[in-house]
């Protein structure tokens, strides 16, 4: 099982551990990466989702677009800000969402350019808050798909991104992967590990692990532990999540094909 790994969940969502090169596990749909690093026998496994944080930024347009009909069109930092009230509002796992609402479709932990986004299980009883929560608990679905590709779950994850802000969103992750949390300060931290790469190459470091102790163990955050409560809820999910995915495939592929004979 890997120690820990990192996700970066801003637009897209990008999932990496570190492992020996005879470590990398390979997934039945063939997908992912592996990065190189300046380390003997060291490597990324990575897995990204297409979309993550524009799930959440689409859920909120519709709320906008709404209420600038009637003349109150709230900012979207306005909105972003009423996420973590809405999420104390609604009950967990009672909605599946699956966050591939990005036009070119899905491309981890699966590759298909016709996936499309989906809300499943809604009744006349669910309100905007349960939708929120339902896109943001999607992302924890995709991320824990996406490490699920990879091997174990990891024991720790770093958390980077714009997305790292929310606590709600921290509170999902670590209850989806069911291992703590712990937010990175490092701003532009895919840049970072560039230079933090070129660094050792170069000799101004003399080791990777000299490097870390002064460029990220200083602003990792205290370990948020996932909620046990919420854990068993977010297995059952994640169930679901998957034979959700699994059936919609058929159904994603005609709407393209009627996508295709509109000329759209």
């Amino acid at each position: 099982m890997p120690a820990r790994a990192c996700s970066t969940v801003g637009s897209t969502g990008v999932h990496m551990r570190a492992v020996t090169s005879d470590a990398v596990h390979l997934n039945t749909e063939g997908t992912g990466y592996v990065i190189c690093l300046p380390v003997p026998n060291l490597v990324t496994q990575v897995q990204t989702n297409m979309a993550a944080t524009l799930n959440i930024d689409w859920a909120l347009s519709l709320a906008e677009d709404l209420m600038s009909e009637v003349g109150k069109a709230p900012s979207h930092a306005d909105m972003v800000a009423r996420i973590d009230g809405w999420m104390a509002r609604s009950h967990p796992g009672a909605l599946v969402y699956h966050p591939y609402i990005s036009e070119a479709g899905e491309r981890g932990p699966f590759v298909n350019a016709d996936a499309r986004a989906s809300l499943v299980g809604l009744n006349a009883g669910h309100r905007f808050p349960d939708v929120i929560r339902a896109v943001i608990e999607g992302l924890g679905m995709a991320a824990r798909d996406c490490y699920a590709a990879m091997g174990d779950m990891p024991r720790e994850l770093r958390l980077t991104g714009g997305a790292a802000r929310s606590a709600a969103l921290r509170r999902v992750l670590a209850a989806a992967l069911n291992t703590p949390v712990r937010v990175s300060a490092r701003e532009e931290a895919g840049a970072a590990g560039c230079a933090m790469m070129a660094a050792v190459a170069i000799g101004a470091y003399d080791t990777m692990d000299a490097c870390i102790a002064d460029w990220t163990t200083p602003l990792l955050n205290s370990p948020e532990p996932p909620d046990p409560d919420l854990v068993p809820i977010y297995d059952r999910l994640f169930t679901n999540y998957r034979h959700a995915r699994s059936g919609l495939a058929p159904v994603w592929d005609g709407l393209a094909a009627a996508r295709h004979a509109q000329g759209a």
